[in-house]
């Protein structure tokens, strides 16, 4: 099964697309905020990350450009506008 972390620190649009994956069968482990998704990405392996980019504490930029430093240079990273936005 695919591993999908979404970092977003708004609940319900978290909430909702968290439900919206899960129900295609994917499984999904959330962080409100950047510094709380690299703590998971750093301890979990992921298929893709979906970020949004304006949070508190660590912004969507700033946890793709330490994911993009870590070891595992192949996860791809999405912002989640986009898909919100479909």
């Amino acid at each position: 099964m695919d591993s999908i972390l979404e970092v977003e620190d708004e609940k319900s649009v978290r909430d909702a697309l968290k439900d919206a994956l899960e129900h295609f069968g994917y499984k999904v482990m959330v962080a409100g905020n950047g510094e709380e998704g690299l703590k998971y990405f750093n301890s979990h392996c992921f298929n893709i990350v979906i970020t949004d980019i304006q949070m508190p504490i660590m912004n969507g930029f700033e946890l793709a450009r330490s994911i993009s430093n870590s070891d595992n240079l192949k996860t791809p990273i999405m912002r989640s506008q986009h898909i919100l936005k479909i």
